[in-house]
């Protein structure tokens, strides 16, 4: 069976149904960790999507072109190395390639840490939300729980 949102709909109706009117819930407050956690989905989502994503193009670029032995699917150490490249005369196509590296493997480094803190953080908040126990689920990380509070919140406060 496929996914629609027609679907959804209707077994979300049929599960609501049998509820007393007094059952059902109300508005939840938009504040704190509700308030908190669209914002670093929303933050992890800018920096994991793009032309400069960690463990993707820019790190498989910063390699793949400068280093022709190595293989794309590379270390943090590796791009580590990169990042600390000083420039050399050669001839045009590299002194280009080395000034690009260093500054787009930074880059990678920095967003990578960026990404585990706001990892954290959303984990930190999903630790005290009401989808805590999602994470005892297999599967479900931080992130996952975390876009499942962020759906069930309202979407304004």
């Amino acid at each position: 069976m496929g996914k629609s949102d027609a679907l959804f709909a209707h077994r979300i109706a049929l599960a609501v149904a049998p509820l007393s009117v007094d059952k059902l819930g109300r508005p939840m407050p938009y504040d704190g960790v509700r308030q908190g956690v669209p914002i670093l989905v929303t933050a992890r989502g800018s920096m994991s999507k793009g032309p400069d994503t960690v463990g993707t193009r820019s790190k498989h670029w910063c390699l793949a072109t400068t280093w022709a032995l190595t293989p794309a699917r590379s270390s943090d150490a590796q791009i580590t190395e990169v990042s600390k490249w000083r420039s050399r005369e050669e001839e045009l196509s590299l002194p280009i390639a080395r000034v690009e590296t260093p500054r787009l493997a930074k880059h990678v480094l920095a967003l990578g840490e960026q990404l585990t803190a706001d990892e954290n953080q959303l984990a930190d908040l999903v630790k005290v939300s009401e989808v805590s126990p999602l994470l005892d689920v297999r599967g479900f990380r931080a992130n996952s729980a975390a876009k499942c509070l962020a759906a069930w919140s309202p979407s304004s406060g």
